[in-house]
């Protein structure tokens, strides 16, 4: 008999700039994300590393060449609740203009145990500007 393990994992999103704000407020690389990662069932006491991926769809604008878009925040085991994890990082300024959103979850239990968990979170989409811009020349030249 083959018994399976499943893992439920409940996603709840902690806004930094309040309630009352819209979440059409842009944000700006160095302001600081918060989210919450509730695990339900599993192994839980064997979880090592819990985190958040945000990503844009929002095509690469040709004044940020070299920049992404996509970023990581890891999260901390909550002190009180050992199914609760905290996650918060600041908006990394390597990424380019966009609406980004949660797209995975990815939780491990030491090196070679972990799972990818894509959805819908329903969590706010977070508008990213970012003023870093870059115009690159359109023709160069090279000569020997």
């Amino acid at each position: 008999m083959k018994t399976v393990t499943m893992c439920l994992v409940v996603f709840s999103f902690v806004p930094v700039y309040g309630q009352s704000a819209q979440p059409s407020v842009k944000r700006h690389p160095g302001e600081t994300l918060h989210y919450r990662v509730t695990v339900e069932d599993g192994d839980l006491e064997k979880i090592t590393h819990v985190s958040v991926n945000l990503f844009t769809q929002t095509p690469n604008p040709a004044n940020q060449p070299g920049l992404t878009n996509g970023f990581t925040i890891p999260c901390k085991k909550s002190t009180n609740e050992p199914k609760i994890w905290d996650c918060s990082e600041e908006i990394p300024d390597r990424i380019w203009n966009g609406d980004y959103t949660v797209n995975q979850v990815n939780i491990g239990a030491g090196n070679n145990f972990g799972k990818n968990y894509q959805g819908d979170y329903h969590v706010p989409t977070v508008p990213i500007e970012n003023p870093k811009t870059f115009n690159a020349p359109t023709k160069i030249k090279v000569t020997e």
